[in-house]
């Protein structure tokens, strides 16, 4: 319970081709490691391959154990292995729908939402960046965000903001003038 009520694992990649952000299984992997350590648990994934209805599938389950007492809790999750792929080799292939179907397992096991996270939303962004007054503002958000420091649109968000204050001071300044 305590891993699941602290455990963070913001979507900080991007696909650039779907145009939306995304949370990898290393993601989580990466933000569990010091939240397994103080809670002294370990954390087991294992693949099966499936056949399901003619599909094959892997199947992840991940494992979560409690190395003073033994006791263990499971979440389970399935992805099809692709029959084909442009540019991709088979191993790629089964590489691929692991990779998915342990992600799932983790998001089941560790009650990990897949709606957006407020905190890293860009529609949330876009509202405050167009809402800051100063360059202080926006500097905070910038400082707030950072998962989101290299993404371009982000900063190109940012820096436009940032223009338009700029002329609206100069313009006040020589209005006043």
């Amino acid at each position: 319970m305590e891993i699941q009520s602290r455990l963070k694992a913001p979507k900080t990649q991007r696909n650039s081709f779907g145009g939306f952000r995304y949370r990898s299984c290393e993601d989580i992997m990466e933000a569990l490691k010091p939240l397994l350590r103080e809670a002294g648990c370990a954390l087991v994934v294992t693949d099966s391959v499936e056949v399901i209805q003619s599909g094959i599938y892997i199947k992840a389950t991940a494992t979560l154990y409690d190395t003073e007492t033994g006791e263990s809790l499971s979440g389970t999750a399935y992805a099809e292995k692709a029959g084909q792929r442009a540019g991709m080799d088979p191993s790629q292939l089964t590489g691929s729908a692991s990779s998915y179907a342990r992600k799932y397992a983790l998001n089941g096991l560790f009650c990990i939402d897949d709606s957006s996270d407020p905190d890293t939303d860009e529609s949330t962004c876009r509202r405050l960046i167009a809402e800051a007054q100063t360059e202080g503002e926006l500097n905070k958000i910038y400082k707030e965000r950072k998962e989101m420091q290299g993404d371009r649109v982000f900063l190109a968000m940012l820096t436009k903001r940032k223009e338009e204050i700029r002329k609206n001071n100069s313009q006040e300044k020589e209005t006043k003038q």
